[in-house]
């Protein structure tokens, strides 16, 4: 791996010229549902008048935009799983339009929520799984089908739906997961594509506005990728659409470009590709796959379940130097952003704001990191003697340090005390009495370690509760063996 590459970067976000351990979460809002019920949607709607911050759990939806106890505005849903996107109509007012695939399509223009009044010529409303849009027209997925839906009228929210049946686009059956819309450049015009993806990973791209009119639609491909993950595996970044695919996270512009998509080199998560794999096999089932774009932050956090309804992480990129990272601790099942700031739908009916403070509601943060293994340019065996971790922290922080040979993977658990080939002998005299007080210093203690081998990798473990810590650098000082 190359030497600015990690082994392991848990809780510590990657930022330009060094890793920081990530900002806590505090509760925000209470009393969404019961204690035991997760919150599996958040949504913004962002009207004419201002923004708002709405939850859903269990079968109601909470308004959530203050700070509190939480208040329903939408009860009687049969689920809490709702897809979502908001739609300007012509002369209208922004309005949040969502589906779950069970309940008619419901809808919420700044005042009060109201069910979409819509015509679908197969199936019911009841059965539409997605909703986007797409040149001025909303875009309606029939669950468990080939066919979606578009508005009859540009520009409308309500009336007749035409139904496109794209079954015999595909050559590899299963049903249609949503549809999504692409700018080739970046904004909109005739460069605006529609993809149609299938749950086999099958991707039809059309151009043009209106599938009532071959003068304005056409077909311009068929893609095959991997298989998508979840009901949400849609995210626009930056003019290109990303893919959430089993095989990680795929840029649709390296799609349209090649044909063909190697996600371990061309994939934005290659660097993780074996850590994203890794996750999909072992939960790629669970519901709260999904994306959030983090503008503020400059992240992208990945949603990550391990264990239905208790444990979820999140691979995070920083959308500066895509570099990667890993957040636990974090037990989010859904993911949206408010007013600029961050806030995810935990387990225990409670929404959290996330990317403040120094603590996870009151507990500490545990950074985790392992560098990748170096020969340090010199192939030859090598006597490990003194590391030299540069630290910036506002506080005093306790942090165990060690060192892996040759490729072993441990953690050092405590501050340890006397030198050992898997961990530091921090020196009294200098660390314990440093000046950490008065805002950030950066303090570069030399600490004695004891290991011999060809390779080696720094490791950092560290509890936070008050503080921040940050991890600038590490020298190493080593005496060269002989060949063997």
């Amino acid at each position: 791996m190359p030497p600015n590459n990690a082994v392991r970067l848990d809780n510590f976000f990657p930022e330009t010229l060094r890793v920081k351990i990530r900002g806590g979460h505090t509760s925000y809002a209470t009393g969404v549902a019961s204690s035991t019920a997760s919150v599996e949607t958040l949504m913004e709607y962002s009207g004419l008048s201002g923004k708002k911050l709405f939850a859903i759990a269990s079968t109601a939806v909470y308004d959530v935009s203050s700070s509190g106890t939480a208040s329903s505005s939408l009860t009687g849903l049969s689920n809490a799983r709702w897809q979502h996107t908001v739609f300007t109509p012509n002369g209208g007012t922004p309005t949040l339009m969502m589906c779950n695939g069970v309940d008619t399509p419901r809808q919420y223009a700044g005042s009060a929520w109201s069910t979409v009044s819509i015509t679908v010529s197969a199936g019911s409303a009841g059965e539409l799984i997605h909703v986007a849009s797409h040149a001025n027209r909303l875009w309606w997925t029939r669950k468990n089908s080939m066919s979606v839906f578009y508005s009859a009228q540009a520009g409308a929210l309500s009336g007749a739906m035409k139904q496109l049946n794209l079954g015999p686009i595909f050559d590899e059956g299963s049903y249609l997961i949503g549809t999504a819309s692409w700018s080739r450049d970046s904004g909109e015009g005739p460069d605006d594509l529609a993809v149609f993806l299938t749950a086999n990973g099958e991707a039809a791209v059309y151009s043009g506005t209106d599938p009532g009119s071959a003068n304005t639609w056409a077909h311009v491909q068929t893609y095959h990728l991997p298989r998508p993950i979840g009901q949400r595996p849609f995210m626009k970044f930056r003019g290109d659409l990303l893919v959430l695919t089993e095989a990680g996270v795929i840029p649709f512009s390296q799609v349209l470009s090649t044909g063909f998509v190697n996600p371990a080199e061309q994939g934005l998560s290659a660097r993780i590709a074996k850590a994203f794999n890794d996750a999909i096999r072992a939960g790629g089932s669970i519901f709260g796959w999904g994306a959030c774009y983090y503008k503020r932050g400059t992240q992208i956090l990945f949603n990550v379940p391990v264990k239905d309804g208790e444990t979820y992480h999140q691979y995070v990129m920083n959308t500066q130097n895509y570099a990667w990272c890993r957040y636990i601790g974090m037990n989010a099942v859904s993911w949206a952003t408010y007013n600029d700031d961050l806030y995810f739908g935990g387990t225990d009916g409670t929404v959290y704001k996330a990317d403040t403070g120094t603590s996870d509601n009151g507990a500490a943060i545990r950074g985790d990191i392992r560098t990748a293994f170096s020969r340090f340019r010199e192939p030859r065996k090598k006597h490990f003697h003194m590391i030299r971790p540069q630290i910036t922290s506002d506080g005093s922080p306790m942090i165990a340090v060690g060192l892996n040979i040759d490729f072993a993977d441990k953690s050092p658990s405590s501050i340890p005390t006397t030198a050992s080939g898997d961990g530091a002998t921090w020196d009294v005299s200098e660390w314990d009495q440093a000046d950490w007080a008065g805002g950030e210093q950066v303090v570069t203690p030399w600490l004695n370690v004891q290991g011999i081998g060809q390779s080696a990798s720094f490791a950092l473990r560290v509890d936070v509760s008050d503080i921040e810590v940050g991890l600038n650098a590490v020298d190493v000082l080593f005496e060269p063996g002989e060949y063997l």
